[in-house]
């Protein structure tokens, strides 16, 4: 900390150094019955040296200072030199050192030391010898010591603080980067379907029916009752899950969404079929793994929705077997795909990282007017983490 005049003017109470400079200050008047100041004038010292130690529970930098020029002016105008200074000036270099740099407490004690020694050579009268000079100048670097110490051990637990700090700042956005993309990945597809259908009758190429309604209804209400589900998510975040593996609904819940997106895309005139085949002998895999499968199989029917051809071929097949689960997506793209006005999703290139980073494999790309995706997200016993460079590059939309 450098000490600057905004610093030292800067009222700075302290609990902890007013109980000290109470201490300080009653050794200091005890000093007083020993030595007794004989006039007028040293009871006015006495009395601001006692004032001074006080008030540094409150300026602690500018009595501090006071306190260690004060030593060679009780020295000089003083014939007997009385040690009424000597617990405040341990007290003074202790607050400054702690206020200081180590290079400035260095030269604070050496310059306390040079008072010390000139004190001696020329004060009138003087009871110090010379091997108490050693002693007190150690016991300078003491309190300077003391004095570092306590601020290194301040610096220590900031520094902590301002990391833990660090880290759950880091927590919260990833946190929210989650949730932002759990909300893309629960209401991309929905709302996907709901513009391709308004898209397909404002350019008047299908004639509505009660059906078609109906789909577009169970699109929205779909939509909407997935952002109360991510809200709610939003609400529970901080409770711990009562275990790493979720009930066997979830392949249920997985049938409900190939379901639901093959059923989405035939409203829309595409042709082809979404499967889920599960095996006898699957066990659930865990929780994060389940909802990678769900989001991405959303995610894959939203792109079939967004930058398929109208009209066009598609297949969807999921497979959940004992060694991992597989998904495989082809369909027609439409001509200049990457002119498409619709609104654009966020992109498989999030999945991507997440399946090689759990051992998996991923690619994509566009081959003979088809978009093609296979993805195998292997079981927790038979992973191998992959770098993401074994990736087939360009695929992600």
């Amino acid at each position: 900390m450098t000490i600057t005049p905004s610093v030292l003017f800067k009222p700075d109470y302290s609990r902890t150094r007013a109980a000290i400079s109470l201490i300080i200050a009653a050794f200091t008047v005890w000093d007083f019955f020993v030595e007794v100041p004989e006039s007028a004038f040293a009871v006015c010292v006495a009395v601001a040296l006692t004032v001074c130690i006080l008030l540094a529970a409150v300026f602690p930098v500018p009595c501090s200072v006071l306190l260690i020029l004060m030593d060679p002016l009780i020295v000089a105008m003083f014939t007997n030199s009385p040690s009424w200074d000597f617990y405040g000036m341990m007290m003074a270099i202790a607050i400054l050192a702690y206020h200081a740099t180590d290079r400035a407490s260095i030269g604070i004690v050496a310059a306390c030391s040079a008072l010390l020694l000139c004190e001696v050579t020329f004060a009138r009268a003087s009871a110090i010898v010379a091997r108490e000079i050693a002693a007190i100048i150690a016991m300078y670097a003491l309190m300077a010591l003391l004095g570092r110490s306590l601020r290194w051990r301040e610096d220590r637990f900031e520094t902590k603080r301002l990391a833990e700090s660090a880290q759950a700042k880091a927590a919260r956005l990833e946190h929210d980067a989650r949730i932002a993309r759990s909300i893309h990945d629960a209401v991309s597809g929905d709302v996907s379907f709901i513009a391709r259908a308004a898209q397909r009758h404002l350019d008047g190429d299908a004639q509505t029916s009660e059906r078609e309604w109906a789909q577009i209804n169970d699109a929205a209400v779909s939509a909407l009752n997935a952002t109360h589900r991510i809200i709610n998510a939003l609400d529970d975040a901080h409770e711990p899950h009562a275990n790493d593996h979720a009930d066997a609904s979830y392949f249920q819940h997985l049938a409900q969404i190939v379901a639901q997106g093959g059923q989405s895309l035939h409203t829309l005139g595409f042709r082809g079929s979404s499967t889920l085949h599960v095996d006898a002998e699957t066990p659930t895999p865990p929780r994060r793994d389940q909802e990678l499968v769900c989001e991405l199989v959303h995610e894959l029917h939203s792109n079939i929705i967004r930058h398929g051809l109208e009209g066009g071929d598609y297949q969807l097949s999921v497979t959940a077997s004992a060694t991992g689960t597989q998904i495989i997506a082809v369909n027609d793209i439409r001509p200049h795909t990457a002119q498409v006005t619709l609104p654009g999703g966020h992109g498989l290139d999030f999945y991507r990282g997440r399946i090689l980073r759990r051992g998996g494999r991923f690619s994509a790309g566009i081959d003979d007017g088809q978009w093609e995706c296979y993805v195998l997200l292997p079981a927790g016993d038979a992973r191998t983490p992959q770098p993401t460079g074994d990736a087939k590059a360009g695929g992600g939309r």
